[in-house]
């Protein structure tokens, strides 16, 4: 046997041995499997709608009316409330304002700013959330969520303040609806 042979033999052995051994391939289909079984359930329960409705954000100095976006997931863990971009006169809303809800952590990102009467009201979501008295509620038929918050208020040549208020989200209606 030349040694061409033997290195053609070997190869060949190794070959079929590795073609053979299939249990590299049977967690493979088993993931297979059960990719194929949660996308089905996945189709089949699919998440509730985001709900467009209106907040009413409530402070020392007033209340003032806001358009938002909430979603909370069936098991109750996870949810948002974002802010429109388009708002009434005397309020502006960073583009990624949000309030979030990730397996009972409450945070929010960006900055809202109210034109009250007599000054400036700024709530920096990151910071102005008070987790303690934040609710999501499952069923939106009277209110949606509540989140308490500390904002800053600045009176018209005055020393800025802090103000403490509230955020209810309102039911509303679904969209595509």
């Amino acid at each position: 046997m030349t040694v061409r042979t033997s290195v053609l033999a070997l190869f060949t052995i190794a070959a079929v041995a590795a073609c053979s051994d299939n249990s590299a391939t049977q967690p493979m289909l088993a993931s297979r499997a059960t990719l194929s079984a949660d996308i089905g359930f996945i189709e089949a329960h699919p998440p509730p709608p985001p709900i467009d409705t209106g907040a009413v954000v409530e402070t020392d100095q007033g209340a003032f009316t806001v358009q938002t976006t909430y979603f909370l997931n069936k098991p109750g863990n996870n949810g948002f409330i974002s802010f429109a971009n388009q708002q009434a006169d005397g309020i502006s809303v960073d583009p990624n304002a949000r309030i979030s809800l990730h397996d009972g952590t409450v945070s929010g990102q960006g900055t809202i700013t109210l034109l009250a009467s007599g000054g400036v009201i700024t709530i920096d979501l990151s910071q102005a959330i008070n987790s303690r008295t934040t609710t999501f509620n499952p069923d939106c038929s009277k209110t949606c969520a509540s989140v308490g918050f500390t904002g800053a208020y600045t009176p018209k040549g005055g020393t800025t303040v802090p103000t403490n208020g509230i955020i209810i989200v309102g039911g509303g209606t679904t969209r595509g609806t």
